[in-house]
């Protein structure tokens, strides 16, 4: 292997296998190993990383001693650090609000392109316990613990603490994948790059067959490059990756995965709705000394910047990698495994159930057993409201007016902290002459939901109408 390129702003390695490795999709290791989902006939899909040595799942993300790190899952990102609240009036006991639930394992100060810094989340801050916030070195209490959102901060956990990583670009016919290769000589899948394009990449809803470049830069709707607001630019700076979202997706920006292309979406206005999207190169050659910002009817100067593009020359999607998609597995549930033109494999986008003709993702269902429920579902997919007393009887509300439908809506059931999935058929438009909200267990109450404009006729599914999955570490 050779190393291609040290970004010292991440202190990543980007390293390019020079010779052929076998195309499997993972390979676990002595300490870290896949955690994957398994159908009965043997279909799989790789869902996270489970850390032997501290017994919980991670994700690889920058620590803060600038390594690739494979850092808890359960972790939540707070703030740049380092804490700012704290249970005592000498400000020395910090505590902090993660605003999620249900509370985090952990909690992360800093920057996610630098590096995280790790902290065990303690207990609860109890009730009407005053809470603490330091101001030009002076410390005055700013309000009350509620008993339910503030923790104490618990310790640091060292940096050294978590398996450390590479990304290697590993060669897939005339792609290659970026995958983790970890200390313990663990592999796990980041994603599709395009060597040509020098770029990362990845199917789409319209181009399920090409590998489309997914590190793009996108036109203002409301910047121009002219007086009269008609010729579109692109507001980004080029010569650097976007802000890496590794703590937060698989589509981490690699550090030489620079932006070389423009996407501009359109939607078409009928029902359904159609999405027309057009790739350019980006014209860093012609100078844009000013632009402008509104539209047609008042467009106005705007200050002068450096991150200001034209579109280039369009570029043909034919010209994207081709992707091809194989089945695996000999029961109900087969994965759907893209490929490289080539045969080579990728990655597992995920089920498709033969026997419901639908795509599914595995959730935990209403009966409380994982199972893989259809995907994707109606738009506003937790607008589910009943049409009695006791929420027995559902409808799907059509919140947002949209016109574009899916067979299934799901609920979220949230028995206190538990949650669950329902999933309802969609029938027929309805008037209802009443609508209930189903609020948990024995909470059924009559209102209406806000920006309705239709309703539908819906039918609970049973669960075991669903295949069950395995959530298994191999």
């Amino acid at each position: 292997m050779r190393v291609l390129r040290v970004r010292s702003k991440l202190f990543l390695l980007v390293l390019l296998a020079c010779a052929a490795e076998p195309a499997t999709l993972f390979t676990s290791g002595p300490r870290l190993r896949a955690q994957v989902y398994v159908a009965d006939g043997g279909a799989q899909q790789l869902h996270g990383t489970f850390d032997t040595a501290r017994g919980e799942l991670c994700a690889f993300r920058v620590a803060e001693d600038g390594v690739v790190r494979c850092l808890p899952a359960d972790l939540r990102l707070v703030g740049a650090g380092p804490a700012t609240m704290f249970a005592d009036a000498a400000c020395t006991k910090p505590v902090a609000a993660p605003a999620v639930s249900p509370k985090p394992a952990y909690l992360a100060f800093g920057d996610p392109c630098a590096g995280l810094a790790t902290y065990a989340l303690g207990d609860v801050v109890p009730a009407s316990a005053p809470l603490y916030a330091q101001y030009g070195g002076a410390c005055t209490q700013s309000g009350v613990s509620d008993g339910q959102s503030t923790y104490f901060l618990g310790a640091k956990v060292p940096a050294s603490a978590f398996a450390s990583a590479v990304v290697v670009r590993e060669p897939r016919g005339d792609l290659e994948m970026q995958m983790f290769h970890a200390e313990d000589g663990s592999r796990f899948p980041l994603g599709a790059y395009d060597p040509k394009r020098l770029g990362s990449c990845g199917t789409t809803n319209e181009l399920s067959d090409r590998c489309a470049p997914s590190h793009v830069g996108y036109t203002d709707p409301h910047a121009w490059a002219d007086a009269t607001c008609t010729t579109p630019i692109m507001l980004a700076s080029i010569g650097d990756p976007l802000a890496c979202t590794m703590y937060q997706t698989s589509s981490y920006d690699a550090p030489d995965d620079t932006i070389h292309t423009l996407m501009v979406e359109t939607a078409s206005s009928a029902c359904p709705t159609t999405w027309t999207t057009t790739y350019f190169d980006i014209d860093t050659t012609t100078p844009v000394p000013a632009f402008f910002v509104g539209d047609q009817t008042q467009c106005t100067p705007a200050p002068a910047t450096s991150n200001v593009f034209l579109a280039g020359a369009p570029v043909s999607t034919t010209s994207f990698p081709e992707i091809l998609h194989v089945s695996e597995g000999a029961g109900r549930l087969v994965a759907r495994v893209q490929t490289s033109s080539g045969g080579d494999r990728l990655l597992v986008e995920g089920f498709s159930d033969t026997q419901l003709g639908t795509t599914c993702r595995a959730t935990v269902a209403e009966d409380g057993v994982l199972r893989c429920l259809p995907y994707p579902t109606t738009y506003g997919e937790y607008a589910v409201a009943y049409a009695d007393a006791q929420c027995t009887t559902p409808i799907y509300v059509n919140t947002y007016a949209v016109c574009d439908t899916f067979p299934y809506a799901l609920e979220l059931l949230d028995d206190q902290g538990t949650y669950r999935t329902r999933i309802v058929k969609v029938g027929d438009a309805i008037t209802p002459a009443a609508i209930y909200t189903y609020f948990g267990v024995g909470h059924c109450v009559a209102g209406g939901v806000a920006g309705a404009s239709s309703y539908f006729a819906a039918t609970i599914v049973p669960p075991d109408t669903f295949a069950p999955l395995t959530d298994t570490t191999l």
